[in-house]
């Protein structure tokens, strides 16, 4: 059960603060958050929205469930790339806009940089399952049809879910890794 934190403690880590990123310590927080940038390419409504969505990640060590909600927001912040991307679209949601990003070429596996750690890690837990390892299969199809269920989960949760820091960071990647390839970068 998740209370109100008392004035007196608010600015306190969390007591559920642990060490899942190497450095549990506000700083080694800021040094990842550094990592997540969209580039100026992209308007500035959408790198406003997620610079707020990185700000939510870096509450969570106030608060522990804020991880989880930014993972959440990470989601729509893609949702509000697409729609600025494709204006026609802009009545649409996720999936009809994702799919449409995956025809008009505006996404491919390649402008995925964490994409050769993800497939890695899968065929480790594969591995140590006891499992034959995973064929990669084309990574931005799947997107299209995975984004939209888990956004989907946090929009009409059925429980309250805590994600660890590393696991919503993951998700922030994902996101800033989307919506940077809808753009070109500036030269």
């Amino acid at each position: 059960m998740e209370h109100i934190k008392p004035k007196e403690e608010f600015l306190k880590p969390d007591p559920r603060w642990g060490d899942p990123l190497g450095d549990a310590t506000l700083d080694g927080l800021y040094e990842h958050a550094g990592q997540l940038r969209l580039h100026e390419g992209v308007p500035e409504i959408v790198r406003s929205y997620f610079n707020s969505t990185v700000m939510l990640w870096l509450y969570g060590y106030l608060h522990y469930p804020f991880f989880a909600t930014a993972a959440n927001q990470s989601f729509l912040a893609v949702e509000l790339a697409l729609k600025a991307r494709f204006p026609e679209l802009k009545n649409q949601t996720l999936q009809p806009l994702l799919e449409h990003a995956v025809k008009a070429g505006a996404l491919s596996d390649d402008k995925y940089p964490s994409l050769p750690a993800r497939r890695e890690s899968a065929r480790r837990l594969a591995m140590a399952a006891g499992y034959p390892p995973p064929e990669p299969e084309p990574y931005v199809p799947m997107l299209a049809k995975t984004m939209p269920r888990i956004r989907n989960r946090w929009a009409h949760p059925k429980l309250h879910a805590i994600l660890t820091p590393g696991m919503a960071f993951d998700d922030l990647v994902l996101a800033q890794e989307t919506i940077n390839q809808l753009w070109p970068r500036p030269e």
